[in-house]
């Protein structure tokens, strides 16, 4: 081969290898590199001039800049002028330790990301700021962010100095470049006075540019002239690159047509995925953009990773507390020796299901390749085929994929079946909790998810493991396979013997002199396996002391896994755990460090609240067990005021979302990229519009998931609303969340759509008996008390659960009908699943009815039943308060709100308290902490404590005005407001 055609050949290779492996410039390039030798005289002149400075260098990378600059005899020289590298911790470090190479630590300041963006440093009179090679990598809000601060921050007197690359070098997934006049536009528009940009070119075909700009202090910025200015000047450049397929300026040296197409390629569907996500673009888009990723070439990709050789990603730890399951295990052992294709391994949630399908895997897999997916994060085809594939060793490109609008299962299906032809004989699937992928009728809710699945399991020789609560799998499942599948059904423990053993190994029984478990606690567990593991993790924290504790033994009775929940976690592991419980994968534990003190981390690791995982990229990826995650109730959660004071501590998902692209950086598994869009869509930054607008078919599931934790969670129904509504413009939502959706409209005022949407409904699935309740709940939440008789009537609800007397109890309680209310609820407290609201709603119904004792007593019950439930102690508080027993209400309620700030019950009462006993000016921190963090939806309450507040101040007028600005108040807002006015005024 002639040695032109080698070196295009080696760059060709070296392109699409570093497509896959992004790293920052070493500190020894700084002599050598054209590009920073293109500024360097420039930053020179400038140092010279001015006897006092700073460099800040935003992206600063391992200090090349740093290494080049101390070469400069003006900076090197001058103690008076410092170098301030601004980056994430990792690369701070090995700045930090360049200065100590080169005896400059005292002219070097480092600054993590997110203290650079809460405060500017404190420089000198004159500073130079510098951003190499940063705004390419940055997403459109990265860099609104960050100009944004640039401008606002620096003097007239600064300088800004942009250098970037006009073409990549080497490939960089996920990254855009600018046009350079573009950027020049840009800035202007901000109101930076800007130098023409300089373009300069290298001899193996990369081109840069440098631009030079400062502050025009004329130019008063606000955020959203900043964020204009960078989408429009994108989208701008995005329409360029449509118009011209490939041109570079005559003077840039030329470049392998190869690379060249590669190169606008994936920066052209990196800037579309952008635009996309800031609403700039339609989900839907042209043809000229849909050929810019073909067919041929997920075929390529697929069938080179074949051709290499597939490996297996699936590690798993054998469980040391593994029981009991030896004839369940010899059935699915036979089934993967046989030659059967499909195996249903069945029960109730936490009977060990997951458990036993990975100890099969870790010890009789005898080597063939597995793959394992979970129903809860996995409902779609895409989001099916990618996380099989990334298990396979093939990474599909998600920026993409993800931009087509017309993406089509058919149009990749003989690639799916070649490669199935190819491993089917040596793959086992495992889809855990696959009953949440089915609707109601036990069917696969989404059709090209059951086509795909039909081509695996018409594979001869496939072998796939189905977990799930039903032991049947549906029809079309078994029309494939032609053949009764192998089950197991995963029950309660045979014996007691066996908790006892499992119990053992976390509790040492024998050192706390016992020679046998209390048969009460025995009973209390009741050979459930998720329950047996709880107590024995609470004995071990607790020590045998805990047995004598008969609330332990009836949270155990009355499976109260939030109630134990508490007892396991210790308060230094908590902060970890609830960063683990909010993410749906197992993840580096360096995200886990971006959401928790590392302490938290280490207590939980010991406690054994978090677990690891072995993992090919990482060493290493963690979560916490199952009980702690942040699950979607089967059962529509009421809206109610104690829904707002028991969540769990809320973790902040933009961030989330950033330390998932931070890794994708690192490692290119498309998931980071998937569980990023999910956790940008539950973030409040103001761009829910364009992210689900542009959110598209590939990330469907995580427009659909982020609406229910919305709608679950958060309860913010215009949001979740939005969502549901923009991904039925992509296709029909399931049923629970069509349900959820039709919720939200009623919830919202939209009776006419909410009732068409719950009538279509029942029509599909007349039996169904959450859709009705659900209608019940959302006409409750609106107060429309006699509408909600009317249709509890209608569907001909009476006695059908506990939940559906408690909303005849709830709806008669609204209409003050107290002994219909009362004997609807006096029910459903001593049945064996009674819940904490029910005893919370019978003694308001007590109270209201006159029988003040009734309700105390009630709440007294609860308490000793439900110990650690706020909703329980702020009711009882506040019921406390009533009777005159001050103490006892301020000792239950003052530990609460110093807990949960946003408990405005439990403000409220510890204010009045304050003020009667004289201490006014104590009751004034407590205000101002519960004013911030009152829920929107309770904020009059918030106002009535202020008035309460400022009539012990003597200023009634000022409690008055600030009650008649409240529109719509509502009956606690009119009490006040007569409490106040003067007498001759009523």
């Amino acid at each position: 081969m002639p040695t032109e055609e080698k070196l295009k050949k080696f760059a060709v290779e070296r392109y699409i290898e570093t497509y896959l492996a992004l790293s920052t410039q070493p500190p020894e390039d700084a002599t050598t590199d054209s590009q920073l030798a293109s500024i360097v005289l420039s930053l020179s002149e400038r140092i010279g001039k001015v006897a006092a400075g700073a460099v800040v260098d935003i992206g600063c990378g391992q200090g090349t800049l740093l290494r080049r600059i101390f070469d400069l005899p003006h900076f090197k020289n001058n103690l008076s002028w410092i170098y301030i590298g601004i980056d994430d911790a990792h690369h701070l470090a090995k700045v930090q330790e360049l200065a100590r190479q080169l005896k400059i630590n005292r002219k070097v300041e480092v600054i993590d990301l997110n203290d650079f963006y809460d405060k500017w440093p404190d420089v000198p009179d004159f500073q130079i700021v510098v951003c190499r090679n940063v705004l390419h990598e940055l997403r459109i809000v990265d860099t609104e962010k960050l100009i944004q601060h640039v401008f606002t921050s620096i003097r007239a007197s600064d300088t800004f100095i942009i250098q970037d690359l006009i073409r990549f070098p080497v490939s960089e997934r996920h990254n855009a470049c600018w046009i350079p006049e573009k950027l020049q536009e840009c800035l202007r528009e901000i109101g930076f006075h800007v130098q023409p940009p300089v373009v300069q070119g290298t001899r193996n075909g990369n081109a840069y540019f440098n631009v030079i700009s400062g502050r025009n202090t004329d130019v008063l910025l606000n955020a959203n002239q900043a964020k204009e200015a960078v989408k429009n000047a994108r989208f701008r450049q995005w329409q360029i690159w449509m118009e011209i397929e490939n041109q570079s300026p005559d003077s840039l040296p030329a470049r392998d047509d190869l690379i060249e197409a590669l190169d606008i390629d994936l920066q052209v569907t990196a800037l579309t995925r952008q635009l996309l996500d800031v609403g700039m673009l339609q989900a839907v888009l042209a043809p000229d953009i849909e050929r810019r990723v073909r067919t041929s070439e997920f075929t390529k990709l697929v069938e080179g990773a074949v051709d290499r050789g597939l490996t297996s990603q699936f590690q798993i730890e054998e469980k040391v507390h593994f029981r009991e399951r030896g004839a369940q295990l010899d059935i699915l052992e036979k089934f993967l020796r046989g030659s059967g294709k499909l195996a249903v391994v069945h029960g109730g949630s936490g009977y060990g299901k997951t458990t036993l399908v990975h100890r099969l895997l870790a010890t009789r897999s005898y080597g063939k390749l597995v793959v394992e997916i979970d129903g809860r994060r996995i409902k779609n085809a895409w989001a099916f085929i990618e996380e099989m594939f990334t298990q396979l060793g093939i990474r599909l490109a998600p920026e993409q994929l993800s931009v087509l609008g017309n993406l089509s299962l058919e149009a990749a299906e003989p690639t799916i079946r070649r490669l199935l032809n190819k491993v089917a004989s040596n793959l086992i699937v495992f889809y855990d909790n696959f009953d949440v992928i089915c609707n109601v009728s036990g069917e696969i809710e989404d059709p090209e998810l059951a086509s795909v699945l039909s081509i695996i399991l018409s594979k001869e020789r496939i072998k796939v493991i189905i977990g799930s609560r039903r032991e049947y799998p549906p029809r079309k499942i078994i029309d494939i396979v032609n053949e009764a599948p192998a089950t197991v059904r995963v029950g309660r423990y045979a014996t007691d013997s066996t908790v006892t053993n499992i119990i053992d190994d976390y509790f040492n029984r024998s050192a706390s002199g016992l020679s046998e478990y209390p048969q009460s606690l025995l009973d209390a567990i009741d050979r459930h396996p998720l329950i047996t593991v709880l107590a024995a993790r609470a004995l071990q924290r607790a020590g045998a002391g805990l047995l004598l504790d008969q609330s332990f033994v009836n949270e155990l009775s009355n499976k109260l896994r939030d109630e134990l929940w508490g007892r396991i976690v210790g308060p230094d592991a908590r902060s970890a755990v609830l960063a683990a419980a909010s993410l749906r994968v197992l993840v580096p534990i360096v995200i886990l460090e971006g959401l928790s003190e590392k302490a938290s981390i280490s207590a939980a690791q010991e406690e054994e609240v978090i677990y690891s995982q072995p993992d090919q990229r990482w060493g290493s990826i963690w979560s916490t067990i199952g009980l702690f995650k942040l699950k979607n109730s089967s059962q529509d959660e009421f809206e109610d005021e104690n829904n707002h004071i028991s969540r769990p501590m809320a973790v902040d998902h933009s961030k989330v979302a950033s330390l998932y692209r931070y890794v994708y950086q690192k490692d290119d598994d498309p998931k980071w990229i998937r569980e990023s869009y999910y956790h940008q869509l539950l973030s409040v930054d103001g761009n829910l519009k364009g992210l689900s607008e542009g959110a598209g078919k590939y990330y469907y599931d995580e427009l659909v998931a982020s609406a229910d934790y919305h709608y679950v969670r958060s309860r913010n129904f215009k949001s979740a609303l939005d969502l549901y509504s923009q991904a039925l413009l992509i296709r029909p939502l399931n049923q629970t969340s069509e349900m959820r959706r039709a919720s939200c409209l009623i919830r919202l005022g939209d009776k006419r759509s909410g009732e068409k949407a719950y009538k279509n409904l029942v029509e599909q699935a007349p039996a169904h008996l959450g859709i009705k309740t659900s209608h019940v709940d959302a006409t409750l939440y609106r107060g429309e008390y006699e509408e909600a008789i009317r249709i509890l009537s209608f569907y001909g609800l009476n006695h059908e659960s506990e939940w559906v007397e408690w909303q005849w109890g709830r709806a008669y309680l609204g209409l003050d009908q107290y002994e219909s209310a009362l004997s609807y609820l006096n029910k459903i407290v001593v049945g064996p699943n009674d819940d904490s609201h029910y005893y919370i709603y019978l003694a308001r119904a007590q109270d209201y009815a006159g029988d003040f004792a009734g309700a105390l007593k009630t709440l007294r019950d609860a308490k000793r039943k439900f110990q650690t439930d706020v909703g329980v102690g702020s009711a009882l508080g506040v019921e406390l308060e009533k009777f005159g027993e001050y103490d006892e209400a301020e000792s239950i309620l003052r530990p609460l709100f110093e807990k949960y700030s946003d408990n405005i019950y439990a403000a409220s009462v510890l204010v009045k308290i304050l003020i009667r006993s004289g201490s006014v000016t104590s009751a004034r921190p407590i205000i101002m902490r519960a004013v911030d963090a009152a829920p929107p939806t309770l904020g009059h309450l918030a106002v009535c404590m202020q008035a309460d507040f400022d009539v012990a101040e003597g200023r009634p007028e000022v409690a008055l005005a600030r009650l008649l600005k409240i529109s719509e108040p509502d009956p606690t807002v009119c009490i006040t407001t007569l409490e106040v006015v003067p007498p001759p005024v009523v």
